[in-house]
């Protein structure tokens, strides 16, 4: 029995050791941009709403609020929103943001964000759309 468990050890090895060394050029960096960066990129969460009692007058309508859920703080992130008549799919907002605030883990960010609308939605209230966030990307500290 111990003979069978080392001829399989032997042979897993033997093929293992050249697995390992052809794997790990192409797997070896996404495992890096995983373990720094998606993992806690996941953990970021962005909601926008357009709520005049959060935001005071001419800091523009739309409240965002980014919540970090993962354990390194942010530096920096560009989110975008969208604003949607209901019933439509059709996004009638030129909302690239970017924000330099610092968010620590565990924390709440609230950001009172303009909304820049197009053609014809210009004259639209932006409490009457439907409101949509989300990360374009994020700096962590390091």
């Amino acid at each position: 029995m111990f003979k069978w468990l080392l001829i399989g050890l032997g042979i897993a090895g033997f093929l293992g050791t050249p697995l390992a060394i052809l794997f790990t050029p192409v797997l070896g960096p996404w495992a890096v941009q995983w373990f720094t960066y998606d993992r806690h990129f996941k953990r970021i969460q962005i909601t926008a709403i357009a709520d005049r009692n959060q935001c005071a007058e001419g800091a523009g309508p739309i409240l965002v609020e980014i919540t970090n859920g993962s354990s390194r703080t942010v530096a920096e992130s560009s989110f975008y929103l969208d604003a949607m008549r209901p019933g439509h799919s059709f996004d009638v907002s030129n909302g690239g943001q970017w924000s330099g605030y610092i968010v620590p883990p565990g924390a709440t960010l609230k950001i009172c964000a303009p909304a820049v609308l197009i053609g014809d939605a210009a004259a639209a209230d932006p409490r009457a759309l439907l409101w949509r966030a989300g990360l374009s990307w994020v700096r962590f500290a390091d």
